[in-house]
C-alpha cells in the first residue's frame, strides 16, 4: 500500500508497522528513512540537514524520537548532512572507524558507534548486519536492517556484486537496489573517459544490466516483497529506462518502484 504524505494523526489508531521512504537518491544526495513505534532510523544523510528535515516532515516522520543514522561511506552524496543533522536531533551516528574519525574531527560532540565489516548487531527493535561494498571509498559498507521483523537491505554504491549480497538479498523483505546507469548512455555521454571508467569499474556503480542479473539470481526468493530501484544517474539513466530494463524483468514477482534522481518517494508501511 502506497501512503502519500501519511501524517502522525493518520497513523494513530492502527497497529504500528515500520514506515519507510526514500528521501532521495542519486549523485545529488542519498538518504533512506525508517520509523518504528519508538525510533527513527536513517541510512545516510547526503543532503543538507535542512533538506532532510523538510522531507521528513513533509512525509510525516517524527523528529521527536530517538534517532540513529547509519552511514555507508565517506562520499559527500551520502555524508553531507550527517554532522549537522545528528547535532540537531541528538542522533547516534553509526559507521566505520575512518568515517567516524573524519566526522568527529568536525563535530566532536556527536554520539557515535564504530562498527566492523561483516558483523551482526542488536537493536531494541531488532538488529542489523554490515557487509562490504566494492566502491572507491575507504571501508565502504552497507546494511541489512531488521526492524519489527521486517528485513531491509540497502545495496548501492558497489561496482560488483559480492557473494554475501545474494544471500542477504534473498532473505530480505524490502530491497533498495542501485540501477545507476544505462551502458549506452554512459558511453555516449559527455563524461571524460576516466570518469566513465570509474563509474563502470569494479569500484564504481551498478548498471541497469547488472541490476537485472542480480535480480535473476534472487528471483525465486519467497521473502522479497518490495523492490526500490535507486541511485539513478542524473545524466546516464532515465526512469523509463530503468522501468523497462529492470523493473519489468521481474514484473509480478514483487512490487517495484523506480526512484527518480534526488526526489523523495512516497511513504510505505509494512509489507502491504
Amino acid at each position: 500500500m502506497c501512503i502519500e504524505g501519511i501524517t502522525q494523526a493518520q497513523r494513530s489508531g492502527v497497529p504500528h508497522a515500520v514506515c519507510y521512504a526514500v528521501l532521495g537518491s542519486g549523485s545529488s544526495g542519498n538518504a533512506y528513512a525508517f520509523e518504528t513505534q519508538g525510533h527513527l532510523f536513517l541510512v545516510d544523510a547526503g543532503f543538507k540537514a535542512k533538506v532532510i528535515i523538510e522531507r521528513l516532515q513533509m512525509l510525516g516522520f517524527s523528529l521527536f524520537k530517538p534517532t540513529t543514522i547509519f552511514c555507508t561511506h565517506t562520499h559527500q552524496d551520502h555524508l553531507l548532512g550527517v554532522g549537522e543533522l545528528a547535532s540537531h536531533l541528538d542522533a547516534l551516528v553509526v559507521g566505520a572507524p575512518i568515517l567516524l574519525e573524519n566526522l568527529l574531527d568536525k563535530f566532536p560532540q556527536l554520539r557515535s558507534w564504530s562498527i566492523a565489516l561483516d558483523a551482526n548487531y542488536s537493536l531494541s527493535e531488532g538488529g542489523f548486519s554490515t557487509f562490504a561494498t566494492s566502491h572507491d571509498a575507504p571501508e565502504s559498507l552497507s546494511y541489512l536492517l531488521e526492524l519489527e521483523g521486517i528485513r531491509f537491505m540497502v545495496l548501492t554504491d558497489t561496482g560488483v556484486i559480492l557473494p554475501p549480497m545474494y544471500r542477504m538479498a534473498y532473505y530480505s523483505h524490502v530491497l533498495f537496489l542501485e540501477a545507476n546507469y544505462n551502458e549506452e548512455l554512459l558511453q555516449a555521454g559527455r563524461y571524460p573517459p576516466f570518469l566513465k571508467r570509474r563509474i563502470s569499474g569494479r569500484k564504481g556503480h551498478l548498471s541497469n544490466e547488472q541490476a537485472v542479473q542480480f535480480l535473476q539470481k534472487i528471483a525465486h526468493s519467497p521473502h522479497l516483497k518490495q523492490l526500490f530501484l535507486c541511485h539513478l544517474s542524473k545524466d546516464n539513466n532515465r526512469v523509463e529506462l530503468v522501468r523497462d530494463e529492470v523493473a519489468q524483468a521481474h514484473a509480478g514477482r514483487w512490487q517495484s518502484h523506480v526512484c527518480a534522481h534526488a526526489q523523495a518517494s512516497a511513504v510505505y508501511r509494512g509489507l502491504a
